[in-house]
């Protein structure tokens, strides 16, 4: 087995863990359906079948390298999914802490303030991309991934606030456990993903202007199967297509029990 087949084992194993992922939300959006808290399923539902596409047909859309070259592939697509998904995401966790701090009476203007400009911050982010992806640029992607490091910052310190403020034991489990997952995202941020965006930036050869032209050839990739290629982008697809998807179930199922 070469380095290769390495990387072609990853492809499947995403794939399979994503169809799963897909068919269990789909379960909840059927059978949910009068639930008071079905918003969050839905906004769990989209970022799940965002990721689910983009983990079925892995691509790097700053790079605009596929895995295969199929008309879910293009980055065009991509960037669009991960922005509906990244949207949905972000409004699936101001929406629970607010639950949380409604449930346990936590009646602080501040925290809520600061979960609106979350929602704000990733909404530039998703510009930033735009812009990284379609001109080649890849300090745009280093600025979007900054921006959500500043986000999960401000996320922590919610969560660790609801905490000292409450007497559910599980529920304060469920929240630590939350911010250990954090604080392990903002460390891999810091450490790995912003640098590698910030070291692509002296290998940019062919940055274009962002325009319609420059979002037009977002629907074009070249297909690369390498290891060298893709080993960089392992750790975090990985952690982006199970751990975050999975965290968005979490948040769902302990709103559905508030």
């Amino acid at each position: 087995m070469n380095n290769d087949d390495y990387i072609k084992l990853w492809r499947i194993g995403l794939s399979g863990v994503s169809i799963i992922n897909i068919i269990y939300i789909l379960y909840y959006l059927i059978t949910y359906t009068r639930h008071k808290h079905y918003l969050l399923i839905i906004l769990s539902f989209l970022y799940t079948l965002s990721s689910g596409i983009r983990g079925i047909w892995p691509r790097i859309d700053s790079k605009k390298i596929c895995y295969e070259k199929n008309p879910l592939s293009s980055p065009l697509v991509g960037r669009t999914l991960a922005t509906v998904g990244e949207i949905s995401y972000i409004a699936l966790i101001v929406i629970f802490l607010n639950k949380l701090m409604d449930k346990y009476e936590i009646n602080n203007s501040i925290y809520r303030h600061m979960l609106n400009l979350c929602i704000c911050l990733i909404v530039i982010a998703q510009l930033f991309c735009w812009v990284g992806v379609s001109t080649g640029n890849s300090i745009y992607n280093a600025t979007e991934n900054s921006i959500w490091t500043v986000t999960a910052c401000m996320v922590l310190y919610i969560i660790f606030n609801i905490v000292a403020n409450i007497k559910n034991n599980k529920m304060k489990l469920y929240l630590i456990s939350a911010g250990i997952g954090i604080v392990g995202y903002i460390i891999f941020m810091i450490k790995v993903d912003i640098p590698m965006y910030i070291k692509r930036c002296s290998e940019n050869k062919d940055i274009k202007l962002f325009n319609m032209k420059s979002i037009e050839d977002m629907d074009n990739c070249k297909v690369d199967k390498s290891y060298n290629t893709w080993i960089g982008e392992v750790p975090w697809l990985t952690g982006y297509f199970t751990l975050g998807v999975w965290s968005s179930y979490i948040m769902m199922n302990l709103a559905m029990d508030l």
